[in-house]
């Protein structure tokens, strides 16, 4: 094609130039632009922006030195039941209300050991036992947080219950609940200790009654290695007030069970 005629040589080179100097400008400008820090990241060409970490949820620690000096009171269960089941209506709530009648001695003052407490809560327990003749049905029920504490308090219990008294653990991995079912069914148990799940299940399958159960004692004060009560545990918390509420408390109206906490 030719050449426009109409414009001279020489301005037909400076446009080219001005062109090329204006397309330098433009890159320049960009690479400027790159350089610049963005939302406070500075992105060089040889580096990748920096990518900021989630900032981690500080949890509460329970230490030693926050541990209160005495345990709770029967109001503390009450407070717990009412937050736990704060949905139930007024009505529904009066019917798993407790009142101070529905309770033995508690270790407030955290000073008995596991013989004192229960020979202040049965203090006749020899002839007790011995009168024992019920089924399903065990003087003493004790739940624990877990099984491992479970099995323990048992061992603890040992000087208390005697070498007459004979007693049950109550939880998964001690025994198959088809073989709890058949032992408690077959056998008279004066004394027996598990967890909240467990010790539902065999009430609800008809394994294990409170008709003539005594006390039914909760391992209240006990800590683990993280400090936690069985109340601070949320898995825990709720089998328990979930037992509670279908099957002791029913128990208390009905029955003479006592509610302890240890």
């Amino acid at each position: 094609m030719a050449d426009n005629l109409s414009e001279e040589w020489w301005q037909t080179a400076v446009s080219d130039e001005e062109e090329g100097a204006s397309d330098d400008g433009e890159r320049k400008e960009m690479k400027r632009k790159l350089n610049e820090p963005t939302s406070g990241i500075v992105v060089s060409e040889n580096e990748e922006p920096e990518v900021k970490k989630k900032k981690r949820r500080n949890r509460k620690r329970i230490t030693e030195a926050k541990l209160p000096d005495q345990g709770d009171s029967p109001t503390m269960l009450r407070d717990y039941l009412k937050l736990h089941f704060s949905k139930l209506s007024k009505l529904e709530f009066e019917d798993i209300s407790l009142t101070e009648s529905n309770f033995t001695a508690c270790n407030i003052d955290k000073e008995h050991t596991t013989t004192s407490y229960f020979k202040q809560i049965a203090p006749k327990w020899h002839r007790l036992s011995t009168a024992h003749s019920h089924k399903m049905s065990p003087l003493i029920i004790v739940v624990c947080g877990n099984a491992l504490r479970a099995s323990k308090f048992n061992t603890e219990a040992k000087t208390f219950k005697g070498k007459d008294a004979r007693s049950i653990k109550l939880f998964a991995r001690h025994m198959k609940i088809d073989d709890q079912i058949k032992l408690l069914r077959e056998n008279v148990i004066h004394f027996a200790v598990g967890t909240p799940e467990r010790i539902r299940s065999l009430i609800l399958q008809d394994a294990l009654s409170l008709e003539h159960t005594r006390a039914f004692v909760i391992d209240w004060n006990w800590r683990d290695v993280k400090l936690k009560r069985l109340i601070d545990i949320r898995e825990a918390r709720a089998s328990l007030m979930n037992l509670l509420k279908d099957c002791v408390i029913p128990a208390c109206k009905k029955h003479h069970v006592k509610i302890g906490l240890f």
